[in-house]
């Protein structure tokens, strides 16, 4: 629905634009009196078909004019037989021929769209297609494309252009009457009135109030874009990521101004000598002999501002690979173009369109890199290696095989969420076995007599999308999959009965939020903050406390469960020792959200819409907790259950640009919405303008993340279960 809402109250602004223009038109236009031509007037037409023509071809010149044609097979143009109606000698008539070009039109509308229809279809120019760039620009590289934005914003892109079309057709029919190239368009010609053009303007307008919201949700800058087809651009974006990200929309949008300022200035050239007699005012005149050096400049600013809407969006290598490749076709066709050849200049500015709408669209396909999980992703990455290391060296094929001689292992992520990470580390483990149990049999130079199989079990709460997990699950994988709802800080399966554990950026998350944070009364109240970042003493000892009750359960439940000899493995977010939050990333990430919450709280109070008030935010916290290594080993000392074998400290990401912060916002937003919504009851509008917001405030805040010594990192952690806890 908030793609829906975008997509309209962007169509609807676009309409209010526009109306004082069809209000302008309806007042120049003249009473309905039909006329030829201008070109033709006071002259009677016959045409004839030649019979070396098609039945097609004839089709085709017979859609432009309600009379017959004939016309020269060798030159492709039309002979008109004119008859004067009246002569100076009283009456007899006297006739002559001339031949006049008439270009053969061969699109799909003149081949295969009723008679009637056609002027229509002319006159929207739906022979020309129109690009859809943003909605592939903000669609995940890992994801097909949204077909359903892509249908609809390609309808609306179309329908937007066509509206375009009708008004300067409707404006400029006498001056495209005395155009060669123009004067055979519907209006120009005398085919449609002008009146018939204003209904089908109407018509088209009628088109989207049908499918409108009753409300606008736009903001007003909306209402100030310089035209309707570029309006599309931007607003794609918003159905996509439900927000109107200016830093990646606005330069989308400038770079199509200076698109156009190219394309139609090569398009102006073809017109110069008609323009110039008729009087009327063109980039083309405007220019002169210095044209090429004008839309060289418009063309660099194109890609300059495409690249920087790129480079804010955060989108993967082929973008400026295919950048670079329209880059040189657009130079290649500047300097190539011929501008006082007619022909030539149509030619090349048509190529220059839809070369650049298919960069558009090719790059934007690559787009965004699946920015909600760039950041668990990276952890996960680093820890790819040890895991291998780690079973090559703590995993004993011989002994698993006394006690299991099936090969059967059962393995658990624990907190595995959704998406495309939930895999990366299972394939690590299985790899691993896999490749122990071959080095195995290889040093004692025997035949693998046991192949391992390997039963898999995906952990999370019950509200996740264990629907989607499983229907994105690989199709070549090699194991059997179940899920298993519920919280990892209790029991799951039977004693010893799991030889493998993994846990990636779970375990900061609490089991509930500490009671005392959220009583106004307790001098533990976290009033005005989100979390216990630059909050008190009391409040970081209620999490602190809250956080060893939930570590402690979480060792004694899997030392019951996992087998001797198996591996526990975890990712989790930390921060050094003896370190304040406040003087780490994620810390400051989540004190700006409850600043931008706070924030809304008092802008909808003084906008009586009470959606976000003060009480809400100060009963709510976020159950997050960022421990430290040596708070972890101690815990694991004192519930004797494992024995560290490894602890790695990894790279953490903090944003030093306006990409990174997007990445971080987008992130923010994908693990804490569901929170938000449910606390606050938020619409996804509300929630749109809350990360938009957010968005923001890490861009302003980049000076602050690039200077912090950032004591925060990624701890990976290798467990091995002691003996005397299994055998209890």
């Amino acid at each position: 629905m908030a793609s829906s809402f975008c997509l309209s109250s962007g169509i609807q602004s676009s309409s209010f634009s526009i109306l004082p223009k069809v209000a302008l038109i309806s007042r120049q236009l003249r009473p309905v009196i039909p006329q030829p031509p201008l070109h033709l007037r006071t002259r009677e037409t016959r045409f004839k078909i030649c019979q070396k023509f098609s039945s097609s071809e004839a089709a085709l010149v017979s859609c432009c004019y309600p009379s017959d044609h004939r016309t020269n097979p060798s030159t492709g143009s039309v002979k008109k037989e004119i008859a004067n109606n009246r002569s100076d000698d009283g009456g007899k008539v006297i006739g002559k021929e001339e031949e006049v070009v008439c270009n053969l039109s061969t699109s799909w509308i003149d081949l295969h769209l009723p008679k009637a229809v056609r002027p229509y279809a002319h006159l929207a120019r739906l022979h020309k297609l129109s690009p859809t760039w943003s909605i592939t620009l903000a669609s995940p590289s890992s994801k097909l494309l949204d077909i359903k934005m892509l249908v609809l914003f390609g309808i609306g892109s179309l329908f937007l252009r066509s509206v375009a079309c009708v008004i300067n057709d409707i404006l400029d029919r006498d001056i495209d009457a005395k155009v060669e190239r123009t004067k055979s368009r519907p209006l120009a010609s005398g085919f449609l009135t002008p009146y018939q053009g204003l209904n089908f303007l109407v018509l088209l307008y009628l088109g989207f109030l049908l499918q409108l919201n009753n409300r606008r949700v736009t903001t007003a800058a909306i209402n100030l874009l310089l035209s309707p087809h570029k309006e599309a651009n931007i607003l794609g974006w918003a159905a996509i990521e439900g927000s109107l990200n200016y830093v990646i929309s606005l330069p989308l949008y400038v770079s199509g101004v200076f698109w156009t300022l190219v394309y139609d200035t090569i398009y102006a050239h073809q017109d110069k000598e008609d323009d110039l007699r008729v009087g009327v005012k063109s980039t083309a005149i405007l220019f002169g002999d210095q044209t090429k050096v004008w839309i060289t400049g418009f063309g660099i600013a194109s890609i300059i501002t495409l690249w920087l809407s790129g480079y804010n969006a955060s989108i993967g290598w082929p973008f400026y690979v295919s950048l670079i490749a329209a880059s040189a076709q657009l130079a290649w066709q500047i300097w190539t173009v011929d501008l006082s050849n007619p022909a030539d200049c149509s030619k090349k500015q048509n190529t220059l369109k839809d070369g650049l709408t298919r960069t558009g669209s090719d790059a934007g396909s690559d787009s965004n890199s699946d920015q909600q999980g760039e950041i668990k992703r990276r952890g996960i990455d680093l820890s790819q290696g040890m895991i291998k290391e780690a079973i090559a060296k703590e995993f004993n094929v011989e002994n698993q095989l006394m006690n299991n001689p099936n090969a059967t292992f059962r393995i658990v992520d624990l907190g595995c969420s959704v998406g495309s990470n939930c895999f990366t580390s299972i394939n690590d483990i299985i790899e691993g076995i896999d490749l122990k149990f071959k080095t195995y049999f290889q040093g004692l130079e025997l035949k693998q007599t046991a192949t391992p199989e390997f039963q898999v079990y995906f952990n999370d709460i019950a509200s996740n999308d264990f629907n989607t997990l499983f229907a994105s699950i690989p199709l070549e994988k090699h194991y059997f999959a179940s899920g298993v709802p519920g919280s990892f800080y209790g029991h799951f399966f039977p004693r010893a009965s799991v030889h493998f554990i993994n846990s990636s950026t779970a375990l900061h998350w609490l089991s509930r939020v500490p009671k005392e944070t959220g009583d106004i009364d307790s001098s533990a109240s976290n009033k005005g903050r989100i979390h216990y970042t630059n909050a008190s003493d009391e409040v970081f000892q209620a999490y602190s406390t809250q956080y060893v009750m939930d570590m402690e359960a979480f060792l004694l439940a899997r030392g019951h469960e996992i087998v001797y000899g198996g591996l526990m493995f975890i990712l989790v977010p930390a921060i050094s020792n003896e370190t304040l939050v406040s003087q780490t990333s994620p810390g400051l990430f989540l004190d700006v959200l409850g600043s931008c919450l706070m924030e809304m709280a008092k802008m909808f109070v003084a906008c009586v819409l009470n959606i976000v008030d003060e009480a809400k935010v100060d009963s709510f916290n976020l159950p997050v907790y960022f421990t430290s290594s040596k708070q972890v080993k101690e815990l694991i000392e004192r519930t004797g259950c494992f024995t560290v074998e490894r602890l790695e400290k990894l790279e953490t990401v903090f944003p030093q640009s306006s990409g990174d912060a997007q990445i971080i916002s987008n992130h923010t937003r994908e693990v804490v919405e569901e929170i938000i919504k449910q606390h606050f009851g938020l619409s996804d509008n509300a929630l749109h303008k809350l990360f938009d917001l957010y968005s923001k405030k890490l861009v302003d805040s980049l000076s602050i993340f690039t200077k912090l010594e950032d004591k925060s990192f990624q701890m990976f952690l290798v467990l091995k279960p002691n003996d005397f806890i299994i055998a209890s």
